[in-house]
């Protein structure tokens, strides 16, 4: 599943972030599980970044939203 831009504006404001830091490593990656990303309508925006294979992270990554771990079913 796709990491979302961490520095749109909409994303920020969604997720209540800072808007003051330009350096993209001061916020938290938004990374999604397919469920809480059809929500986000992704096909429509151009906020989808690339990001690691989930698999292969030790720890895993989670879901922003959801907090479920991201597996290979969300790369």
């Amino acid at each position: 599943m796709p990491r979302i831009d961490n520095q749109s504006l909409d994303v920020a404001q969604y997720y209540g972030f800072d808007h003051i830091p330009i350096d993209q490593y001061a916020r938290p990656t938004v990374d999604l599980c397919r469920a809480c990303a059809a929500e986000w309508e992704i096909e429509d925006r151009d906020d989808e970044i690339d990001h690691p294979d989930y698999e292969e992270q030790h720890p895993r990554y989670r879901c922003l939203d959801c907090g479920e771990e991201l597996t290979e079913e969300d790369n």
